[in-house]
């Protein structure tokens, strides 16, 4: 069960004449709309009824500090905040493919204080270190990258912020042969490798295509 509720929309500093730290918290309904809480394995098919199954790993709620950046100072300064993100992974060895599924608070940074915000959406491909980066992060996490592409975003809660959706939703579409209902689309972002992401609140990815430009649907969750 999700208990992480925030008392109110707006998060609020204890004191008003010396602005504290300010926690943008996930809102609990958001947190429950990710389609892959409890699951372990989801199962896609192709035209042919080939299967590709992804492991499914959740990752508990993170809370990361932000600060504001002075440009002239060189350095961080007040006011700064904290946000909070829970990620989802679905992990294919035989693609080496991952999709990153993240829900996050998004303040506004050019918004005054407090700041306006919405939990939003992302989805991404990541390409992680190999077997040897893996040994050295263990010394020096901060000498290894983590390769992100970003393929879609939406909005789940828009909070306190007046941000408009850049997704377009479709009451039905087919599928190869499936019909899906209020779906979420979006086509990557100028990538070589177009994905062409559906997504809803029921199945999470329905749809997409591989490095290899196959088209996979969700057929089901096995566990």
């Amino acid at each position: 069960e999700v208990d992480n509720q925030a008392d109110s929309e707006y998060p609020q500093a204890d004191d008003q004449e010396v602005i504290e730290t300010m926690h943008y918290e996930l809102k609990d309904s958001s947190i429950l709309k990710i389609p892959y809480r409890g699951r372990t394995e989801v199962i896609f098919i192709d035209s042919l009824s080939n299967k590709l199954a992804f492991t499914i790993q959740e990752n508990d709620i993170k809370t990361e500090s932000m600060s504001t950046y002075n440009k002239e100072l060189k350095k961080c300064e007040p006011p700064s905040w904290t946000i909070q993100s829970k990620e989802t992974e679905l992990i294919n060895d035989s693609l080496d493919l991952t999709f990153l599924l993240e829900l996050k608070t998004e303040p506004d940074r050019a918004d005054s204080y407090p700041k306006k915000f919405c939990d939003k959406l992302f989805l991404w491909t990541v390409s992680y270190p190999n077997e040897e980066e893996k040994e050295y992060i263990l010394f020096d996490i901060k000498k290894t990258t983590i390769s992100r592409h970003a393929l879609f975003q939406c909005i789940v809660d828009n909070r306190t912020s007046e941000y408009s959706s850049s997704c377009t939703l479709i009451d039905s579409t087919v599928v190869l042969g499936r019909t899906f209902y209020d779906v979420l689309r979006q086509d990557s972002y100028g990538s070589e490798n177009d994905y062409s992401i559906l997504f809803n609140y029921e199945y999470g990815i329905l749809a997409f295509r591989d490095y290899e430009n196959k088209y996979w649907r969700f057929s089901h969750f096995s566990k």
